[in-house]
């Protein structure tokens, strides 16, 4: 498959010859349940597509939000709804997300006062049946593919930062093999509870899709004051019930940028390659500039998060 850092542009050939491909492994996959029976991927219940508010935590990063928000823009086909529970630690933080407020007046602002009230406000007066889940440090390099509402009583998550691309894990230093894969449409179906790495982590503030209402209710069972808690409460108290089946495009469209730290609670790898910490982003966005997504995601990651070298806007 041909690599573009940009909205993926085909002909009416190969385009063609991708559509072909996929009924080719479709086909193969049914011959496979007769000769074989195993358990069949969940097909959609409805025909509406899926369109999820994106609901992004920042804290710190505005030069970097600013570089999501770009993103997610070159890369939509039909925006989807966008809100933004942000923090500042100092004056000059609170003046570059006052700064963002102005340049991009369609989304919603929030300012954290209490984390989790301010997350399930967000969420209950969300229009949306499904929610998609970013923070602030990553990035969207592809237009995610059209996918119908899937069938959420057996479908845990979709996941855009996952693909058959992923075979590397950042936060725990390993490598892993993607899992058996069988086709939902354009997309790719498996049993997280019998992968391995990145494909078996079921809560993912990182570009996962959920139903709304289901974390809603999830939220009642823990304690929480950010979003790293949040991920780990989540994968550490709510998995046993989950449904057992998660799906991803073929190639990953979202990538975190592990550069640096914003938290102290947890010891996340950051910055191990190209370190730019905050208070340098914050200078330099200060002075002006702004990160050119297309530009720094400019070959295809091998796992969810990769460290790239930050470029500017021209």
């Amino acid at each position: 498959m041909n690599w573009k850092c940009s909205n993926r542009v085909t002909s009416s050939s190969s385009s063609s010859a991708r559509f072909n491909s996929i009924q080719n492994k479709n086909l193969i996959r049914e011959i496979g349940h007769i000769l074989w029976p195993w358990p069949r991927p969940p097909r959609p219940k409805s025909g509406k597509f899926l369109k999820p508010h994106v609901l992004i935590f920042s804290r710190n990063r505005a030069c970097q939000l600013d570089g999501l928000l770009r993103s997610l823009s070159q890369v939509s086909q039909n925006p989807w709804p966008v809100s933004v529970l942000w923090v500042s630690g100092t004056r000059d933080h609170a003046r570059s997300y006052q700064i963002l407020r102005e340049q991009w007046p369609q989304i919603g602002w929030k300012e954290q006062t209490e984390f989790s009230r301010d997350l399930v406000e967000l969420l209950e007066n969300t229009n949306e049946e499904s929610i998609m889940f970013c923070t602030d440090d990553g990035l969207f390099f592809e237009t995610p593919p059209n996918l119908v509402e899937p069938d959420w009583d057996q479908v845990a998550a979709v996941s855009l930062r996952l693909g058959e691309n992923c075979r590397y894990c950042h936060p725990a230093n390993e490598h892993y093999r993607t899992p058996s894969f069988q086709y939902v449409d354009s997309f790719l179906a498996w049993r997280w509870e019998r992968a391995q790495g990145d494909f078996r982590v079921v809560y993912s503030l990182d570009a996962h899709i959920y139903l709304r209402n289901r974390i809603l209710k999830l939220l009642t069972r823990f304690d929480f004051t950010n979003p790293n808690q949040l991920e780990d409460r989540l994968n550490r108290f709510c998995t046993e019930d989950s449904p057992l089946w998660m799906l991803c495009p073929e190639e990953s469209c979202y990538v975190s940028l592990p550069i640096n730290r914003v938290n102290t609670e947890f010891a996340n790898r950051a910055g191990l390659q190209h370190p730019v910490w905050e208070e340098e982003l914050l200078a330099e966005f200060l002075s002006g500039k702004r990160l050119d997504p297309r530009r720094i995601v400019n070959h295809p990651p091998i796992g969810p998060h990769q460290e790239y070298p930050l470029a500017w806007t021209n």
